[in-house]
């Protein structure tokens, strides 16, 4: 017996072996393969296969087929012929005539009945690869939610995102976002990417933080293939309609409005809402826009299916009524090559004749998810920036120049990618040379302060504060920080009082020409303005010095900074955003990823009608560019989290 179970124990270790063997000698396929000069490499194992190919849409306006080359292992391979720019990019493999996934990819999205891969090439936090991708930012909440529609006597299922900063007690704006023929509640965050999309510009603060409600716009289907009681049938645009519906899904809407409203917090006000689609989405908006005017205040038309009807009358009076009505935005999308084209130029040709006002956007390319995944990028951002403020960043002249070092370019150009973040003020120094101030004003930069190094320690200084007052009239700079130098290790308390002195009599000159002279708490001890102590007594020598509140630096000194904010709060002026590590440490990080409370000091400034400059300061930073980019995004996201 025991010699029998030996034998068992010795065949199965057999078996194994061989399976083992065999696993070893198949490749392992990696596929795709994003290589670094930005070419990519698809891959894929079938010794048997006698010819594979890759599908996918790597151009811009059409698809392109790439045919694969099978090497000594069994394993096809090829790689695009150029470098693929930052894009979300769909794929299929051919083999030998029959459409396949690739299975060395398991990401993949339905579109209607078609089952494609997916991947994505980014090179940088700017470019559209990037907004689509899952980066390390807040995350919405997207749900699958049921809702009642007594118009059409369905339960039916639509998508709901919240925003980041959702918490059931504030209240949001809400975008109602249509998906297009064979679509269905699903397309929009799967194909359009719609919750990395908000998650991504919401934390960038380039919109405003909404809720975006997806729903099924086919109105003789429930929910998605698959996801009602009808079952897992083949998924196609036409399905169940013979069955017709009793109302359409423009006559259906305000099923989905009030039951939105009557579940989340949203702002139940017109200036609140917006309502965009694609393709048959946008011919459902174009309808919605004329049965409810006065129900929404933006509506997007991307690729629509806009087919005036022939009864003009009624249209007449619906569009009349609507333009009547003034709505904030009316914009329509289309790429220059799409097959609706000719009925979008119709709609634009109307508009123009009656003198209705729209905005228009035209680019490359056709009836493609690739377009309106843009679409969508850009109607978010136009949308309900009045309901809230938003905070006036700007920048050091300085971080400006130290870009231009550190990405080896111009510095007109580091100033241009600075505007792009969306920084619109500029901190210059005293002196600087006038055809860098030209070029700045030529980008737009407005007028944040100008900074001098007035060495009041050593006397009065009438020339160096001239020279400051004439170069504020001269670039039309208002707000003058000044830096009054070090006092000696050995200080009596009587050179305290003639810096004060000095101070208070530059500050009486100054506001007499009009200029707001600043002081700011400075990180060195030896500062006469180092913490509240220090700055209580220039305050007291001078009624008319006000204060650039840098919460790095009180940090630095000690003092708690919501402490300090608040005793200091009527002298503040200007804001300098620093963030730190730890409390003694002088490298700087990006504004919000170190210990500086950012939410609770914005909130502070902005319940207290603080209308002023936020300055983003990181001396040192290893990556300036990098470092703003993240400063900017944390304090938008921020500011709109407290409002």
């Amino acid at each position: 017996m025991r010699q029998l179970f030996l034998f068992a124990c010795s065949c199965l270790l057999s078996v194994c072996s061989y399976g083992q063997q065999q696993l070893g000698q198949r490749p392992r396929v990696k596929s795709p393969v994003i290589n670094v000069d930005g070419t990519v490499t698809f891959n894929f194992y079938d010794p048997s296969a006698s010819a594979v190919s890759v599908n996918g849409d790597f151009e811009e306006i059409r698809n392109q087929r790439l045919q694969m080359t099978r090497q000594e292992n069994g394993v096809w391979t090829v790689t695009t012929t150029a470098p693929l720019a930052p894009e979300l990019y769909s794929y299929s493999l051919n083999v030998d005539g029959q459409r396949l996934i690739d299975p060395a990819n398991s990401y993949v999205n339905r579109d209607i009945a078609t089952l494609s891969n997916i991947f994505i090439v980014s090179r940088s936090a700017d470019d559209k690869g990037h907004l689509y991708s899952v980066n390390d930012v807040p995350h919405g909440t997207l749900s699958r939610v049921w809702y009642d529609s007594p118009t059409l006597g369905q339960q039916r299922r639509m998508t709901v995102y919240l925003p980041p900063a959702y918490d059931g007690k504030k209240q949001f704006p809400v975008m109602y976002l249509l998906h297009g023929h064979g679509g269905d509640e699903t397309a929009w965050g799967d194909l359009g990417r719609a919750s990395q999309i908000m998650d991504n510009l919401i934390a960038e603060g380039k919109c405003v933080p909404m809720i975006v409600v997806m729903p099924n716009g086919n109105p003789t289907c429930n929910a998605a293939p698959g996801w009602w009681h009808e079952g897992m049938y083949t998924p196609d645009g036409n399905a169940f309609r013979d069955r017709g519906a009793k109302a359409s899904m423009e006559e259906s809407f305000m099923d989905i409005v009030n039951f939105v409203d009557g579940h989340y917090q949203t702002i139940r006000e017109r200036s609140a809402r917006a309502v965009t689609g694609l393709s048959m989405g946008g011919g459902h908006t174009f309808g919605i826009s004329r049965l409810y005017p006065e129900t929404f205040d933006y509506y997007g038309l991307q690729s629509a299916a806009c087919r005036m009807p022939q009864d003009r009358a009624e249209f007449d009076q619906q569009m009349s009524r609507l333009f009547a009505s003034k709505p904030k935005l009316y914009w329509i999308a289309i790429g220059k090559d799409d097959f609706l084209m000719q009925m979008n130029t119709q709609l634009r040709q109307y508009l123009d004749e009656k003198g209705y006002t729209y905005e228009y956007y035209e680019n490359d390319g056709g009836h493609i998810w690739r377009n309106w995944r843009i679409y969508l990028s850009m109607f978010a951002q136009k949308l309900f920036k009045d309901l809230v403020s938003q905070p006036r960043i700007s920048i050091f002249f300085d971080h400006v120049a130290e870009i231009s070092r550190q990405e080896k370019i111009s510095i007109t150009e580091a100033a241009q990618r600075v505007r792009q973040l969306g920084v619109e003020g500029i901190d210059v120094r005293v002196g600087m040379p006038d055809s860098q101030l030209r070029m700045l004003d030529s980008l737009g930069f407005q007028h944040a302060s100008a900074i001098a190094d007035i060495n009041f320690i050593r006397g009065a200084q009438p020339e160096a504060t001239r020279k400051a007052l004439d170069f504020m009239h001269r670039y039309n700079y208002t707000r003058l920080l000044i830096i009054p130098g070090l006092l000696p290790e050995d200080a009596s308390p009587a050179l305290m009082e003639e810096v004060c002195e000095r101070v208070a009599a530059f500050v009486t000159e100054a506001a007499e020409e009009g200029i707001d002279v600043m002081v700011e708490d400075y990180d060195n001890p030896r500062s006469p303005c180092y913490n509240t102590s220090t700055l209580d007594r220039l305050f007291a020598a001078s009624p008319r010095l006000n204060h650039v509140f840098d919460t790095g630096n009180y940090l630095f000194c000690g003092e708690d900074v919501l402490t300090a904010l608040r005793h200091a709060r009527q002298r503040i002026h200007h804001v300098h955003l620093k963030d730190r590590k730890a409390q003694r440490d002088y490298a700087s990080l990006p504004v919000g990823t170190g210990i500086v409370p950012l939410n609770a000091v914005l909130s502070e400034l902005l319940h207290s009608g603080y209308d002023g400059w936020f300055t983003v300061e990181h001396f040192g930073a290893p990556s300036m560019l990098e470092y703003t980019r993240q400063s900017v995004a944390n304090i938008r996201a921020a500011w709109g989290a407290t409002q």
